[in-house]
């Protein structure tokens, strides 16, 4: 009998039995799916992935060699099951390619004279290999379209592709480099020990004070709702109330009581969670936790493997599939995965089923993206078991209402929070020169004669410029401006300092674009706000008087200065809308129940909740269609690496050249190391300033000026300063 063949030699010279690589993938597929009604599904999908590679032309290609792609062997997949199991015929055929069309997919399915009777040959050797082929694919497979809505079986194609592109690669690894399939150990997710220990670091904090005891009863509360049913929850709490800690600690709770494999927390800026990760390694321990951002460092890949690197090598590959027990991720990562069609992006999804996922500062979420996103949420709560809790200060206004088709139920964890955030309440709000528009001059002259150190958030990095300019012509001491024409690595010993000097009461003045707005755990006496949304403006107050340790209350100046821009019309439209509410009552900035009505009004008015038409392209099973339109970031942005900003980066080109001589393209974990003296630029950027770009090894490396108070200079500042990826 004529032996087939899956992939080419490995290591030992052996070549990969196709045989056993469809049976191994169809069993890590059947592993992976937790609903038993369609693991049958699962297994059939994993047996058919390759069944093109019975194909003499692709044996003969894997073993003379040829061009990669000359013989196309996903499609048959398809063509051997025709429309009888749709879902399935998507995950296969776009498991090299990507998820396509439904075009795409219809396109697939005609077959000329040729095909029909190359697909006769290829099933009668298929079932020579596997004879009880036929039999399983005669069975039910118990899966009933009928008992899924359409975006559900959106979703299920997704999980499904998900499951077969990981359980493809894992098995493949497996025989190609058994020694890194190895490596991916890791401890299994065990919510009572993690608890154990959570407890534990908590009994080291104080349970005195009025701010301790609050954070106290209010995790306490929390877990009173860990065995409720699954579904979505929200924590509404107070900057300074603990709700990470409390959320984890809720999180652990309902994990256990419903048996869940993960923990997946995610955050909108990597400087969060820089000090997230952090807090739980230190809780939990480094080989618990994956930090997953385009800015972590890990180990090099040929580095060698020895007991002393092994937890570094888990990791890397833990960024391919989330085969961890607690993983903390940006928004970009999470949302535009599950959005996805690509391959490298979509492995991971199958791994967020039967996880409690917390999402925090979900308010940042881009409001034209809310409806899809919900319904994305609802379908995988549902077909995924998968439960959400949503953790801000600013919750929006997520269920369902009039003209709204949100959640139908979201449960608080926190009893009474309006008279919480009453109790907490740590500053006071002004309306500078009555919300007078300002000369930057004059803003800074009237902020420059108050001596205690103070906070300063405007809108773009060109009015945090002028500021911070103005105030140096005032002869203020001490200033330091934030923002992302910073590389990561001086942006944290900015940040840094800022933290130093606050806690040392040293006088410190900081301009800063709203980077600063979440998560960075700043505690000033005085914060300036430039006027924004409602949800900016009261994230920038919780960076004054964060501890409620002063003895009076912070204060906090909302302000208008003159010919000042704003990111985008809606931004605008909504600082606008959040000013005249403010006009007729600033208290309103206190009152915990008037940033939902604010939330209901501003889709009401200034938004078309799904202006990209996701929703109605999930349902027609468009995937391309989809991942087009689902962007968290509206302009394409890319990396610069600041050549001369220290030795080590200078050390990260010379490696670049050194390589590009070699004809060796760079490596996942040489690109991570770039982006800690990365700027991210949009194109136009560079065409302005292309003089000072050089190109090496396909990366953009700038050779112009770097300021070490102010960042990267070039000729206009167009550099993206919300959501970092």
């Amino acid at each position: 009998m004529k032996v087939y063949y899956a992939h080419t030699e490995n290591e030992q010279g052996n070549l990969h039995l196709l045989k056993e690589h469809l049976m191994g993938t169809a069993e890590l597929m059947k592993n992976f799916c937790f609903i038993p009604e369609l693991k049958k599904m699962f297994y059939l999908t994993g047996l058919l992935h390759d069944f093109g590679k019975y194909q003499d032309a692709f044996q003969r290609y894997l073993i003379n060699g040829g061009i990669r792609g000359s013989v196309p062997h996903a499609k048959w997949g398809g063509f051997y099951l025709g429309v009888k199991y749709p879902e399935i015929a998507f995950a296969i055929n776009g498991h090299h390619k990507g998820l396509p069309n439904k075009e795409g997919l219809k396109a697939d399915f005609s077959k000329s004279n040729e095909e029909e009777q190359e697909l006769s040959l290829l099933i009668q050797k298929i079932n020579n290999e596997i004879p009880n082929l036929l039999e399983i694919d005669r069975l039910n497979l118990q899966f009933n379209q009928a008992d899924f809505s359409r975006s559900e079986r959106e979703l299920l194609v997704r999980y499904l592709f998900s499951c077969l592109t990981d359980a493809d690669w894992l098995d493949t690894e497996k025989h190609a480099n058994f020694k890194k399939f190895s490596l991916r150990v890791r401890e299994d997710f065990d919510p009572e020990k993690l608890s154990t220990l959570l407890n534990k670091y908590l009994e080291n904090f104080s349970k005195d004070g009025k701010i301790n005891t609050l954070r106290n009863q209010t995790r306490d509360y929390a877990l009173t709702k860990a065995k409720d049913a699954q579904g979505f929850f929200s924590m509404n709490l107070p900057t300074g109330l603990g709700k990470t800690l409390a959320s984890v600690a809720w999180a652990l709770e309902h994990a256990k009581h419903h048996n869940l494999k993960r923990l997946i927390i995610v955050l909108p800026f990597i400087s969060i969670i820089d000090q997230t990760a952090k807090e739980l390694k230190k809780i939990f321990g480094e080989d618990l936790v994956l930090e997953h951002h385009s800015s972590f460092e890990v180990l090099d890949e040929d580095k060698e493997i020895n007991d002393a690197n092994i937890s570094l090598i888990s990791k890397r590959l833990a960024f391919e599939n989330w085969d961890y027990p607690i993983i903390v991720t940006t928004s970009v990562q999470f949302f535009e995965s599950l959005f996805s069609n690509r391959t490298s992006k979509c492995r991971k999804i199958h791994r967020i089923a039967e996880s409690v996922v917390i999402f925090d500062e979900v308010q940042s979420l881009k409001k034209e993206l809310v409806l899809p996103t919900l319904e994305m949420l609802q379908d995988i709560n549902t077909v995924l078991r998968t439960s959400f809790l949503f953790c801000t200060a600013t919750q929006p206004a997520f269920h369902s209402r009039d003209g709204f088709k949100g959640l139908n139920k979201i449960t608080s964890l926190v009893d009474k929070p309006s008279d919480l955030f009453e109790q907490t309440k740590r500053v006071d709000y002004f309306l500078l020169c009555e919300g007078k528009a300002l000369a930057i001059e004059d803003f800074s002259k009237i902020i420059s004669h108050d001596t205690r150190s103070k906070l300063i958030v405007v809108n773009t990095k060109k009015t945090a410029l002028s500021v911070y300019h103005s105030l140096k012509k005032e002869r203020l001491n001490n200033i330091v401006f934030l923002s992302t024409d910073l590389c990561p690595s001086d942006r944290k010993l900015k940040i840094e300092k800022i933290r130093n000097n606050l806690k040392e009461e040293k006088q410190i003045t900081v301009v800063s674009t709203q980077l600063i707005e979440a998560g960075v755990d700043f505690d000033f006496p005085l914060v300036y706000r430039e006027i924004a949304p409602m949800e900016s403006v009261i994230q920038a107050a919780g960076r004054c008087n964060r501890e409620g340790k002063m003895k009076k209350k912070g204060e906090v100046y909302v302000f208008r200065v003159l010919e000042s821009g704003f990111p985008d019309l809606q931004y605008k439209n909504l600082a606008t809308f959040c000013l005249e509410l403010i006009k007729q009552d600033i208290s309103r900035l206190h009152n915990f129940d008037s940033y939902e009505s604010y939330y209901e009004a501003v889709v009401n008015l200034y938004v078309d909740a799904d202006k990209y038409r996701i929703s109605e392209s999930r349902k027609n099973f468009q995937f391309e269609d989809v991942a087009q339109s689902y962007k968290l970031i509206n302009q394409a942005t890319k990396p610069l690496l600041i050549a001369n900003y220290n030795e080590e980066s200078q050390l990260l080109v010379a490696e670049l050249k050194k390589r590009d001589t070699l004809k060796l393209s760079v490596t996942k974990d040489l690109f991570r190391k770039m982006q800690q003296y990365s700027v991210q630029v949009y194109i136009d950027f560079l065409e302005n300033n292309k003089h000072f770009v050089q190109v090496v090894n396909e990366v953009l490396v700038w050779v112009g000026k770097y300021d070490e108070n102010i960042g990267i200079k070039g000729e206009q500042f167009t550099i993206n300063d919300f959501i970092v990826s």
